[in-house]
């Protein structure tokens, strides 16, 4: 565990030196997460952004029910 930790460390160290690798490691996912966000988002407009679902019973068994 304790090279796990080292090596972690290490990587830690060494990463402000990679600008393409802090990007991707921090701020890639924080802008996919809002771009999705703002996509499936309802943004608080009466529960549009529900989707509905319907489902039939076509097995009509009581395991089904």
């Amino acid at each position: 565990m304790k090279t796990v930790i080292a090596l972690a460390l290490k990587d830690l160290r060494l990463m402000p030196r990679n600008k393409g690798g802090m990007f991707f490691t921090f701020v890639w996912p924080i802008l996919v997460t809002v771009l999705f966000g703002i996509m499936f988002g309802g943004q608080g407009d009466n529960g549009s952004g529900k989707i509905r679902l319907a489902i039939v019973d076509e097995d009509k068994t009581d395991a089904a029910a």
